[in-house]
């Protein structure tokens, strides 16, 4: 499998995890349309166009497209990447141990969507 492999939804659809053991990480883009994602604490968040969210695909099972058109894009990033990442920076930690997603919206003036 390639590093980083890329993945274009125009409906979304959740995963069986009883046929998918794996789980995706990656970046998740909604090109058009709107996501509901229910965090893993119940609190719901929507991505709309141009949002963004780092997420796992165990987490996603529990997301719903709003009714309308619907285009998304998923990075899947090789696991291999995040083992490479914590062996260069192992001083690096979670802020948090809360598992949820962290949304980016396209209007955001931070310094990551500006990426």
């Amino acid at each position: 499998m390639p590093n980083i492999e890329i993945i274009r939804f125009n409906h979304f659809t959740a995963r069986k995890s009883e046929r998918y053991t794996a789980t995706h990480n990656g970046l998740y883009v909604v090109e058009e349309g709107s996501l509901i994602i229910n965090q893993p604490s119940g609190e719901q968040i929507e991505l709309n166009a141009g949002d963004f969210t780092l997420y796992n695909s165990a987490d996603l099972r529990s997301a719903e497209a709003k009714p309308g058109v619907f285009k998304a894009l998923a990075l899947v990033f090789d696991i291999g990447l995040f083992s490479e990442f914590k062996s260069t920076h192992p001083g690096v930690q979670s802020e948090t141990e809360e598992r949820r997603f962290y949304p980016f919206s396209s209007e955001s003036q931070s310094s990551i969507v500006k990426l």
